[in-house]
C-alpha cells in the first residue's frame, strides 16, 4: 500500500469511526478499510478496531487485523487478541490473524502458543510459520514444532520452517539433528537453506559440521553457504579430524580453507594433519588459503617446523616460498628452521629468497647466526630480496651491528626503496651512533627524499644523537617534516633541551597531530618545561571567543603533555559540556584520559557523555596510533572517546596503588 495523496481532518476521520459502527456490514467494511489505506493513527482507531474483531461479518474482522498488523506493534494487549482469532470459525479471519502477528514481529512473542497450535490447521499453517520466524529468538519454544514441519507434504511449508529456524538462530540449537539430516537430500535449495540456518545458529551447530563439510565437497549451489556456516560455527572435536584431513586433500578450495580454520581449533591435538596442511601450501600466492594453513599449523606448535623444513627443499618452488611465509608466522617459536631457512637464502628463485629473509626476521634475536648470509643478500640482483633483506637485519636489531659498512654502502643503491631499507635498518639498530649518525644527517642536511626516514632513524639513537638536535629542532617549522622532527627529539630526551623554544613555538601553530606531538616531545625534553607551559596555554585557550580550529591545536598538544597538564583538567571538563563540538569535545576527551589519574575529576562527566550517542568525527586522534602520522585517521565519537578516557584514567589509578 503506497503513502496517501493527503491526509484526512478530524471531522473525516470521526465521519469513518462513526461509519465502522454502521448496521451495514459493508459500509463498516469500506470505512476500515478507508481508514487503512490512509494510515490513521494507532491512537485513534485502535479501540474500534478491537471491537471489530467481534463483527459478524467475517470480511470485517479480516480488515480490522489487517489494520492493526500495519501498526506492527504490541499497544493494548492487541497480541492476545490475535492470538484469539487464530481460533476464529472462518479460515481466512485466522490466516490474517498469523500474518499480523507476524508483523508485529519480536513484540508478539506471546503470541507464540497461539501460533504453535495453528501449525495444526491446513488453512493457516504456512502463515503461522511465517509469523514465528518473523518474531525470531521469542519463538524458540516453537523449534520441536518447527522440526515437525520439515517433513510436512508441502514444499513451501518445509522451506518456510528452514527460513523461520534460520530467524530463531542460535535458540533454534534443538534443530541441529533435524537440520543435519537434512544436508543429505539432493535439492541444492533445500541445502542451501538448511546451510543459512545452521549459520545463524552457530556455535551450537557443530554435530552439523562433517556435513557441512561434505556439501562444500560437492561443490555446489550450497558449497559457498555451507562454507559460511562452517566459518560460523567455528567449533571442531577430535573425532572430526579424519573427515577433515579428507577435505585438505581436496580440489576445492573452500573446502580446504574451513577444513584448515577447523583444525586450527584443535592446536596439538591436529598433529596428525600436519602432512596435509603442508600440501595445501603449494599455491602462487599469498592468500586465504595459505593463511588459514599457517595459522593451523601454528596453533598445532612446533611439531610443524620439520615438516615446513621439509618442504623449504621441495622441488615446487610454490610450496618453498608459501613455506617460508608460513615459518615467518611462527615467529621466535620457529627458531628450530633458522638453519633451513639460512640455506633457502641461497635459493634460486627471488621469491623463496625473499620469503627466507622475511622468516629470519620476524624470529628477531633467534636468528642471529643467519646475519652472514642475510648480509650476502644485499648483493642480490633483485631489489626486493635486498629490501626484505635489510629488514630482516634491523628486526634481529643490535645484533645486526657487523652489517652496518654493508647498510651504509646501500645508502648509494639506485633505488629509492632499497635506500628507504637501509636507513630504517640502521635506526632498529642503532649501533656505531658516532659512524652512522653524522650520515643520516647528511641526508637530511641535503633534503633528499630519504629526509623523514632518516630523521625517524636518528631519533631512534636517543641521547646517542644529540649532535642532530640544531638541525632537526629547524626542521619543526617545516609542515612536511614537523611530526617526525618533534617524535625524533622526544626521543633524544633530556639532550635536546636546545630545541625547547622550538618545540613551545609548535604547540599551536600546527595541525592536531603535529600540536600532539609537539607536546608529548616537550614533555619527554624537559617535564618541568612542559608544566610551566600548560597555564599559558590554558589562558590562550580561554582567550578564543568563537570556536576556531585553534582550540582543537592548543588541545592537542595538551593531551600530549598528558601527565604534566593537571592544572588543564578544569577547563577541559568545561570543553566536554559542548555538544554542538564534537570534535573538540573527543579532543577533551582523549586528553584527559592521556592525563591520567590527575584527571579523576572528570570521571563523573566523562561517564555521563560515555552513554550518549552523538556524530562520529573523523579526524587524527592524538595518542590514538603513536608513532604514525596526521595521515592516519579514525573516527571517534565523543561517547567513545570518552569510555576510552575513563578506562585509562581507571587502569593508571590501579597501575598506582599496585605500586
Amino acid at each position: 500500500m503506497g503513502t496517501p495523496t493527503r491526509k484526512l481532518t478530524g471531522a473525516e476521520i470521526a465521519s469513518l469511526v462513526n461509519a465502522a459502527k454502521s448496521p451495514s456490514g459493508r459500509t463498516r467494511l469500506e470505512a476500515v478499510i478507508e481508514l487503512r489505506q490512509f494510515q490513521v493513527d494507532a491512537e485513534t482507531v485502535l479501540p474500534l478496531l478491537e471491537t471489530l474483531l467481534q463483527d459478524k461479518e467475517p470480511e470485517v474482522r479480516c480488515e480490522a487485523i489487517r489494520s492493526i498488523g500495519q501498526f506492527g506493534h504490541a499497544d493494548r494487549g492487541v497480541v492476545g487478541k490475535l492470538s484469539g482469532a487464530l481460533s476464529d470459525k472462518d479460515p481466512q479471519v485466522r490466516k490474517e490473524a498469523a500474518i499480523s502477528l507476524g508483523r508485529i514481529g519480536q513484540e508478539a512473542k506471546d503470541g507464540v502458543p497461539g501460533l504453535i497450535t495453528a501449525m495444526d490447521d491446513d488453512t493457516v499453517r504456512l502463515f503461522a510459520i511465517g509469523a514465528l520466524g518473523q518474531i525470531g529468538p521469542g519463538a524458540a519454544t516453537a523449534v520441536p514444532a518447527l522440526v515437525r514441519s520439515l517433513e510436512d507434504r508441502d514444499a513451501n511449508v518445509r522451506a518456510t520452517a528452514l527460513g523461520a529456524l534460520q530467524r530463531i538462530g542460535p535458540r533454534a540449537e534443538l534443530a541441529v539433528p533435524a537440520l543435519t539430516k537434512l544436508l543429505e537430500t539432493d535439492d541444492d535449495m533445500i541445502r542451501l537453506r538448511v546451510a543459512l540456518a545452521l549459520q545463524q545458529i552457530g556455535p551450537s551447530a557443530v554435530g552439523a559440521v562433517p556435513a557441512l563439510l561434505d556439501v562444500v565437497l560437492q561443490h555446489s549451489p550450497a558449497s559457498q553457504a555451507a562454507a559460511e556456516a562452517l566459518n560460523t560455527i567455528d567449533r571442531a572435536d577430535p573425532s572430526m579430524l579424519s573427515v577433515l584431513r579428507q577435505a585438505l586433500r581436496s580440489e576445492i578450495k573452500p573446502a580446504r580453507i574451513a577444513a584448515a580454520r577447523l583444525i586450527r581449533l584443535l592446536g596439538p591435538d591436529a598433529t596428525s594433519a600436519i602432512p596435509d596442511l603442508v600440501g595445501c601450501l603449494a599455491v602462487e600466492n599469498i592468500d586465504t588459503e595459505v593463511q588459514s594453513v599457517a595459522t593451523a599449523l601454528r596453533r598445532i606448535g612446533r611439531e610443524s617446523v620439520p615438516y615446513l623444513c621439509t618442504a623449504l627443499r621441495d622441488e615446487d618452488a610454490r610450496l618453498r616460498a608459501t613455506a617460508a611465509c608460513t615459518l615467518a608466522a611462527f615467529g621466535p617459536a620457529g627458531r628450530d628452521a633458522v638453519p633451513s631457512l639460512t640455506e633457502a637464502l641461497k635459493d634460486d628463485i627471488p621469491r623463496v629468497r625473499s620469503s627466507a629473509a622475511l622468516a629470519l626476521g620476524k624470529m628477531g634475536l633467534d636468528a642471529r647466526d643467519a646475519i652472514p648470509a642475510i648480509v650476502e643478500l644485499f648483493k642480490d640482483s633483485d631489489s626486493k630480496v635486498c629490501q626484505q633483506a635489510a629488514w630482516a637485519l634491523g628486526e634481529i636489531g643490535p645484533e645486526s651491528t657487523i652489517a652496518i659498512p654493508e647498510l651504509l654502502s646501500l645508502l648509494r643503491d639506485e633505488l629509492v626503496e632499497v635506500r628507504l631499507s637501509a636507513v630504517w635498518t640502521l635506526g632498529e639498530i642503532k649501533s656505531e651512533a658516532d659512524q652512522v649518525v653524522p650520515v643520516l644527517l647528511d641526508l637530511v642536511k641535503n633534503r633528499t627524499e630519504l629526509r623523514g626516514a632518516a630523521i625517524e632513524a636518528i631519533g631512534k639513537f636517543g641521547a646517542k644523537a644529540k649532535d642532530a638536535v640544531p638541525i632537526i629542532a629547524r626542521l619543526l617549522s617545516i609542515p612536511k617534516y614537523d611530526e617526525v622532527a618533534a617524535e625524533a627529539l622526544g626521543k633524544i630526551g633530556t639532550q635536546a633541551s636546545e630545541a625547547i623554544p622550538a618545540l613551545i613555538e609548535s604547540l599551536t601553530r600546527n595541525h592536531s597531530f603535529g600540536c600532539w606531538t609537539a607536546g608529548r616531545a616537550l614533555r619527554q625534553v624537559s617535564p618541568e618545561t612542559a608544566r610551566e607551559i600548560v597555564p599559558k596555554l590554558v589562558e590562550r585557550l580561554q582567550g578564543i571567543e568563537r570556536f576556531r580550529n585553534e582550540h582543537g591545536f592548543i588541545v592537542a598538544a595538551l593531551s600530549g603533555i598528558g601527565p604534566e597538564a593537571e592544572v588543564a583538567v578544569p577547563l577541559l571538563i568545561q570543553l566536554l559540556n559542548d555538544p554542538g563540538q564534537a570534535g573538540l569535545a573527543t579532543h577533551a576527551a582523549i586528553a584527559l584520559g592521556q592525563i591520567g589519574p590527575a584527571a579523576r575529576d572528570a570521571e563523573p562527566k566523562l561517564l555521563e557523555l560515555s552513554r550518549g550517542a552523538g556524530k562520529g568525527v573523523q579526524m587524527p586522534v592524538p595518542g590514538a596510533f603513536p608513532g604514525r602520522h596526521s595521515s592516519e585517521f579514525t573516527t571517534k565519537t565523543p561517547a567513545e572517546a570518552a569510555a576510552e578516557a575513563v578506562r585509562k584514567i581507571q587502569a593508571a589509578e590501579k597501575e598506582n596503588r599496585d605500586n
